[in-house]
């Protein structure tokens, strides 16, 4: 898996996910569209 500066980010967000649930929703998002794009 390359680490994007996407995949970096989201990985920063889902350390933090305590934070805000939006914050692990947009990630999860993040997520779904980054493997589409790459499937």
């Amino acid at each position: 898996m390359k680490i994007t500066p996407e995949v970096s980010l989201s990985l920063k967000i889902l350390a933090g996910n305590h934070e805000s649930p939006k914050k692990t929703a947009k990630w999860q998002e993040i997520v779904n569209k980054t493997k589409k794009a790459h499937n």
